[in-house]
């Protein structure tokens, strides 16, 4: 959204901080939010495209993991060779090395439940 400079300044005094704005969008992903925690997120999404670019990266992660693993409780039944989809959904955005490092965590995590 393009704003005036003045309102952008005046919305971004009067809005909560980065930190509180990302604790909540992390909480809209397991639970329902209030109509009120929904406005104050999308009140501060027009005057921050960090937060915003936030919240559509943990919907993306959502996604891949209930595309690859259904409901995210049942995670610990699926095999190691599963865990290849998330790590391959988006290999333009990370270092071949981090997509490894993070696969194998994954792996491990899985393998201790």
């Amino acid at each position: 959204m393009n704003l005036p400079r003045f309102a952008r300044m005046y919305m971004a005094h009067i809005s909560p901080p980065c930190s509180e704005i990302t604790l909540l969008a992390s909480k809209g992903i397991d639970t329902p939010l209030t109509l009120r925690e929904r406005f104050t997120l999308q009140f501060h999404f027009m005057i921050c495209s960090g937060c915003n670019r936030f919240n559509k990266q943990i919907q993306s992660l959502q996604k891949i993991i209930r595309e690859s693993f259904g409901n995210t409780s049942e995670i610990t039944g699926k095999t190691a060779a599963q865990t290849d989809n998330i790590a391959g959904a988006f290999p333009e955005a990370m270092p071949k090395e981090a997509r490894v490092r993070i696969q194998t965590a994954l792996t491990a995590a899985i393998g201790e439940q």
